[in-house]
């Protein structure tokens, strides 16, 4: 799966000081915690610099350019940017210098007014350089790959979380105690999907073992009542659910067959990615990806969950069936474990609100689960 950088626009903030504030230790782990402020410096843009041409994408290169106008602006007519960075540094038992894990938070009124204007999916790298008070020493710090996520508190709508790399953790020595200061850069890279299908040498023999239907010994039935062969090693290697089913005395261990809950593609598409890690199938029928995001979660198949919840957030607006889109509104609400995607899909349903008004899903949510209903409608007016 591969993306472009269509356009890459950001904001520049300084911060004065870091304080490292909290020190928790729970299961032989030490937890630092620390915030700033940070006082915004104005916005900034950088030309296209890697793959999408300019003239195929200008639609959103306009869209984001006007989102961080409008905010901007707004920001201004308020006299007042709010922005904080939070993070958590994770450490060892013995507390060694360097931690195990950085996650870092970013909140700011300036970008979630950005992200309220462009609808379209967008991914935030944020640099930071910190010189330490302590030594002076000077670092430079980069997360990439955030996006905007739904806070559960009604008093915030959305924040930005990321966490450090390998790399970049060794770098990150902070002392409780010690007071950092230095820059921040968030660069703001609207994204288009550019998915191209191949497979891998070493996942030939997989799928031939699938498309050939090779010394199968179990199979998944679909709604429709198809039956599709497969293997059993593959179903249990992938999902840890479906593995246990297998190893106990039930009646699909003995008949070796499984109704799996999918339409007949659904479950085509289902084993092609657990074999050899396809995804043509979702990435053209969005009513598949739900299938699939819906059966890994359901089957703890992990790989598959991340695989299509990132595909999904690269998907344009125009993408999505609007039932499709409120059908993931219920399961990021049911489950809390998507705050990503819930804001994604909330930015769709947005855009949509004629169909919302005809749809048949939204009529069912009204009548059969007011209380989501309820969340839904709170959410857009907050977002």
């Amino acid at each position: 799966m591969l993306f472009a950088f269509v356009e890459n626009h950001g904001v520049q903030y300084n911060f004065k000081k870091i304080d490292v504030d909290k020190e928790n230790v729970l299961n032989g782990k030490t937890t630092l915690e620390g915030a700033c402020s940070l006082a915004y410096q104005g916005a900034y843009y950088l030309p296209n610099q890697i793959g999408a041409k300019e003239e195929d994408h200008s639609d959103l290169r306009t869209m984001l350019n006007s989102a961080i106008k409008k905010a901007s602006a707004a920001s201004a007519n308020q006299h007042s940017e709010k922005c904080s960075i939070k993070f958590k540094a994770i450490y060892g038992a013995e507390r060694d210098a360097v931690p195990e894990s950085v996650e870092i938070c970013v909140e700011s009124d300036l970008l979630i007014g950005i992200f309220t204007e462009y609808k379209e999916p967008v991914r935030v790298n944020l640099g930071m350089t910190i010189n330490c008070g302590h030594t002076g020493i000077v670092e430079s710090i980069n997360v990439i790959g955030m996006v905007p996520s739904m806070s559960d508190s009604e008093a915030e709508k959305c924040y930005f979380k990321g966490a450090l790399d390998s790399d970049q953790v060794t770098k990150f020595k902070c002392v409780e105690g010690v007071v950092y200061n230095g820059n921040i850069s968030v660069l703001m890279c609207a994204l288009t999907d550019e998915y191209y299908s191949s497979v891998h040498p070493t996942q030939l023999m997989c799928k031939a073992f699938l498309d050939d239907k090779i010394a199968c010994d179990f199979e998944l039935i679909s709604k429709n009542g198809s039956r599709i062969p497969c293997h059993k090693a593959f179903i249990a290697w992938n999902s840890p659910v479906l593995s246990v089913m297998l190893q106990t005395d039930c009646k699909e261990s003995k008949e070796n067959a499984y109704e799996l809950g999918l339409s007949e593609d659904g479950v085509k598409a289902f084993l092609e990615f657990i074999y050899y890690g396809n995804m043509d199938r979702p990435n053209e029928r969005p009513t598949i990806a739900l299938e699939l995001f819906e059966a890994a979660h359901k089957y703890n198949v992990q790989a598959m969950e991340k695989a299509i919840k990132n595909m999904l957030l690269r998907k344009q607006t125009t993408w999505f069936p609007i039932d499709v889109a409120l059908q993931l509104f219920v399961l990021t609400n049911q489950t809390n474990s998507y705050p990503d995607l819930k804001w994604r899909v909330l930015q769709v349903i947005k855009g949509k609100p004629v169909e919302m008004k005809e749809s048949s899903v939204f009529d069912d949510l009204l009548h059969g689960d007011p209380n989501t209903a309820k969340e839904l409608i709170f959410r857009c007016l907050q977002c």
